[in-house]
């Protein structure tokens, strides 16, 4: 495409479309929110979805789609509490953010890794310490199962989705890289 614009309209659009794609696997009997696996794979795959917009269309990209999911999330049941979204979206954000800083400012094969890695533990710190802690000790009820299931969902089994996002990510875009050699990707 010759105009950066519509490009990054049009591959912004698409990253959404495809995360919205990873979130609706959630009507797959087997991968039924019920289901354990459900977080691992959809969690990667939204995930991953992140990194390839930084990689294709940069920081501002990931930003959209940073915001899409966890309105999408709130839509399907999976986010309880509406107050949720914007400290999702921050989450998302946060990862999106420090993997694309550490792959276009230190331009070194290991600062992908590096900085996905990094963005991972960041990420999933700050979705531990404002939802699983601040917001079910100040936002939920006492002993309300709900808080609960928030403090599991947003501890470890962020940094496992990040980082499995991660991988599938750089691999999807090496893929791309030489498929497409003249499209510009992080």
């Amino acid at each position: 495409m010759k105009n950066p614009k519509v490009k990054w309209l049009v591959y912004t659009a698409l990253m959404c479309a495809l995360a919205v794609v990873a979130q609706n696997l959630r009507a797959l009997p087997f991968l039924a929110p019920s289901q354990p696996l459900s977080t691992y794979v959809i969690g990667s795959l939204v995930n991953a979805c992140l990194i390839i917009a930084a990689c294709v269309v940069g920081w501002k990209g990931g930003l959209v789609v940073s915001c899409v999911t966890p309105v999408v999330a709130l839509l399907q049941g999976h986010l309880p509490f509406a107050l949720l979204m914007p400290l999702v979206a921050a989450g998302n954000f946060i990862y999106v953010l420090l993997f694309w800083l550490a792959a276009e400012k230190i331009k070194k094969p290991w600062a992908k890794w590096a900085g996905g890695i990094a963005a991972s533990l960041v990420k999933t710190a700050f979705l531990y310490l404002t939802i699983a802690k601040l917001f079910v000790a100040f936002g939920v009820p006492q002993g309300a199962p709900a808080g609960k299931v928030l403090a599991v969902n947003f501890s470890y089994p962020q940094l496992v989705t990040a980082v499995i996002g991660l991988a599938v990510a750089l691999s999807v875009t090496a893929l791309l890289k030489k498929a497409r050699p003249g499209m510009e990707i992080l």
